[in-house]
């Protein structure tokens, strides 16, 4: 059936013993993993295949829990007895529900939960904080003045540098060039037009997007807030 295309798979150490145990299909056997290591090809083992999906999940579920997780003193390095469980768009049964509900009901935490649970950071703990977070790049003491102002002497020197990247810059080269303002004629939803030395003070004066009203004049858009746009051809 097309269905039946899972397998469960599973990693073998030099010693033939498993340390790893997966479902999937296509190559995902052949897929790095974050929880462990992919072994050398020899040593990836595909159990079993031709199984649906349910039948993968559930064969995958009792070689874990038949080995066990090394969280569990066993031998795995799965973190979950049910990878799939945390799918996108898992849902438990109904019967899980209600378990989970009953197990739940009357429970409450005790004095000592509840503190843990509402009460604020500790000193101590800012500090262990602090102290996990020193030379990370966000780190304030990696640099001291980013917050500070600059001071006469940072201001001169930027200046000093634009100054000079503008004054050598090539003016003939097309980048640096900077054209006449072209007119345009702005005309609304009733008809009127209006003729503008450039597009800017036009949309300005009608409060237009300028980028809408590029778009309209480079033929993107039919028209922006009923208004089209034109350029004066200059025959000079």
């Amino acid at each position: 059936m097309a269905d039946n295309i899972f397998y469960v798979y599973q990693y073998i150490n030099e010693d033939g013993q498993p340390y790893y145990i997966g479902k999937g299909s296509g190559k995902r056997i052949d897929r790095p993993h974050t929880s462990t290591l992919l072994p050398p090809k020899e040593r990836r083992v595909i159990i079993k295949d031709g199984l649906s999906n349910e039948e993968a999940k559930r064969l995958e579920g009792n070689l874990i829990t038949k080995y066990k997780r090394k969280l569990d003193g066993g031998i795995l390095d799965n973190i979950k007895i049910n990878q799939w469980a945390c799918a996108v768009g898992w849902k438990h049964s109904e019967e899980t529900k209600r378990k989970i509900s009953e197990g739940n009901r009357g429970k409450k935490r005790t004095p000592e939960q509840l503190k843990n649970y509402k009460g604020t950071v500790t000193v101590e703990h800012r500090e262990k904080i602090r102290q996990a977070n020193l030379g990370r790049r966000d780190d304030p003491s990696r640099h001291p003045r980013r917050n500070e102002p600059m001071d006469t002497m940072q201001r001169k020197k930027i200046s000093t540098s634009l100054k000079r990247y503008f004054a050598e810059r090539d003016p003939n080269k097309p980048w640096n060039k900077k054209g006449p303002c072209q007119a345009v004629v702005l005309e609304a939803s009733d008809g009127v037009k209006y003729q503008y030395e450039s597009m800017t003070q036009g949309c300005k004066e009608h409060n237009l997007v300028y980028s809408k009203m590029s778009q309209v004049k480079n033929g993107y858009l039919a028209h922006h807030r009923g208004w089209t746009v034109t350029q004066v051809q200059n025959n000079g």
